[in-house]
This record gives C-alpha cells, sequence and structure tokens, in this order.
C-alpha cells in the first residue's frame, strides 16, 4: 500500500491543477440587504482539484500541522449535509491563470513532531506553471481561522517566524522535502523574466 505521500506525488506528476475550492456557511444580511447572503468561509480545510481528483488540505492539531490526502470527491466532508454550508471556487481569485496549472515543484516543511510519509506537514508549497507563467501557491495551516493561502512573500515571512521559534528551542529543527515533476513543461518555453524569478532550485528545471 502506498503512504500519504507518494500517492501525493504520483497524482502532481500526472495531472495539473485545475482549481482551488474552499468551503463556508452562507448567512442573511440585516436591515436593507436582508435579501443578501454573506459568505463567510470555513479555511480549516482547502480542497485543490486535480482533474477529476481532489487533494483535501486540512490544519489539524490546533492549527499545528498541515494534512494532505489524495480523495476521490469533495463531497466526502460531512459538514457539506449542513443547508448553509456550501463551497465555491477560489483559483481565479488566488492566482493568475485560469487555465490548468502544472505542479513543476513540490516542496514540503516538516520536523521530527510531523509525519512526512503520512501526508502531515509544518506547511506546503506548490510551484505551478503553464506556457509562458509561473508562480507559488504557499499554504500555511498555523492561523486561527485555519490555512493561509499565499505566494512566496507569505512563505518568506512564514520560514522567518519559524527561524525564531526555532532558534529559541520551542520546536525541533524544520527540515525540507523537495520533490520536482520529472516531466516539467520545458524552460524554453518560459519568457527570460520567468527563467530568471524560478531558478533551478526555486521552482523551473
Amino acid at each position: 500500500m502506498m503512504s500519504a505521500l507518494q500517492n501525493l506525488l504520483d497524482l502532481l506528476e500526472r495531472c495539473a491543477l485545475t482549481d482551488i475550492w474552499v468551503g463556508g456557511w452562507l448567512a442573511p444580511l440585516s436591515g436593507e440587504q436582508a435579501s443578501w447572503q454573506k459568505f463567510t468561509p470555513d479555511l480549516m480545510t482547502v480542497y485543490l482539484e486535480f482533474g477529476d481528483v481532489i487533494v483535501r488540505c486540512n490544519s489539524i492539531e490546533q492549527y499545528s500541522y498541515l494534512s494532505m490526502k489524495v480523495e476521490d470527491r469533495i463531497v466526502q466532508d460531512p459538514r457539506l449535509a449542513e443547508d448553509d454550508y456550501c463551497i465555491t471556487f477560489a483559483k481565479e481569485f488566488l492566482l493568475r491563470s485560469t487555465d490548468p496549472m502544472q505542479v513543476l515543484k513540490f516542496l514540503g516543511y516538516y520536523n521530527s513532531n510531523t509525519d512526512l510519509a503520512g501526508g502531515i506537514f509544518l506547511a506546503a508549497e506548490f510551484v505551478l506553471g503553464g506556457y509562458g507563467y509561473a508562480e507559488s501557491l504557499f499554504l500555511d495551516p498555523q492561523n486561527l481561522f485555519g490555512i493561509r493561502i499565499g505566494k512566496e512573500r507569505e512563505r518568506e515571512r512564514w520560514l522567518e517566524q519559524l527561524g525564531r521559534v526555532t532558534a529559541a528551542g520551542l520546536i525541533p529543527k524544520m527540515e525540507q522535502f523537495v520533490w520536482e515533476n520529472p516531466k516539467p513543461v520545458q524552460k524554453s518555453d518560459y519568457p527570460a523574466w520567468l527563467r530568471n524569478q524560478y531558478p533551478p532550485n526555486r521552482g523551473l528545471v
């Protein structure tokens, strides 16, 4: 039986990221806007869509770790049975392109308290690309409101903060797991500014 990590890597090699889904609740507004409903996201769980397959990302153990599991469908979430719970797409608000994006590189941050083979990380980053563009998607589970979804700037802030906590001896030293797609979009397909932005150890190969 393959580990959760191997299932994830096999999926990343085969499929492109097609969407990002976030769940949440609808609640009516008050006053003159009573006919409107406000969507409040539940970022404890974020779903990454790879075609017909979902990677379910959960903030677990009191916002300490990121769990990533390959699943068949979003509807496995029991909260979908609640009348006011719904799912909305978010990729076009978070990334520059709405096209399917190949995972060029996956980085999983972990330490001795996590379970790398079990798909449990401190945080994770996807370097995504297609023909003519590349960008980062960073998932940080260590927030009171759930998973913070960001890019390079959020990753650098997270690393800086983690470095201070580690230096104080509050948590074990962090390690980095790096996987590069063996079948990436060719580097020559990217403009020069993108090749410079993502050198070999950061993105494009």
